[in-house]
């Protein structure tokens, strides 16, 4: 056996590769895949304009006093990540899988709104040490719910690769500073 097949009772089998394989050299014509090959070139293009955390379950990069997560049948997709406080400055910090294109983007997070919830601050980075604050999302409300906000025509410039949940501000009627997070996500709309 080589690696390019399996025996099985004298018939061939395929080899199923996963996304980071390469493919064993001298196997396979590439247009024998049944599908368009997309290089790496490509691969990096699509990564770099858009991004899906599941903030909840996720890892994170680094973070001030928001490490909590949980599993609540109550919130989107049952988990969230929550500030282990109710402090003024918890920040939670992602690394994105590559550096975001400049452009137009759309903002969406998935988080939990209440009476002791603060203002979600949304910053970018290129390399986690100087942040430009894109957009605030409050989480206050009279009652708690899940919601999902959404902020368009957000202005990102080239080479931004981490993304800040920060709770600097508040509400002026809510009572404290907590972050409850569940999914955040982007998209680039516009050169």
């Amino acid at each position: 056996m080589n690696d390019d097949y399996r025996s099985y009772d004298g018939d061939l089998m395929p080899i199923y590769l996963g996304p980071r394989d390469p493919i064993p050299a001298g196997s396979v014509a590439l247009a024998d895949l049944g599908f368009d090959v997309a290089t790496q070139a490509e691969l990096d293009a699509i990564a770099a304009t858009e991004f899906e955390l599941a903030v909840g379950a996720g890892p994170h990069w680094s973070n001030v006093n928001w490490a909590t997560m949980s599993v609540n049948g109550t919130d989107f997709l049952n988990a969230r990540r929550a500030t282990d406080n109710t402090n003024q400055n918890n920040e939670v910090v992602f690394e994105l899988p590559r550096p975001l294109l400049a452009g137009t983007w759309t903002i969406v997070l998935c988080h939990r709104q209440g009476t002791a919830l603060g203002i979600y601050t949304v910053s970018v980075s290129p390399d986690a040490s100087a942040w430009t604050n894109l957009t605030t999302i409050d989480g206050y409300a009279g009652a708690g719910a899940s919601t999902r906000s959404a902020v368009t025509g957000l202005t990102i410039a080239a080479g931004m690769q981490f993304i800040r949940l920060k709770m600097a501000t508040k509400n002026a009627s809510s009572s404290a500073y907590q972050g409850l997070v569940n999914f955040l996500a982007g998209m680039r709309t516009g050169a």
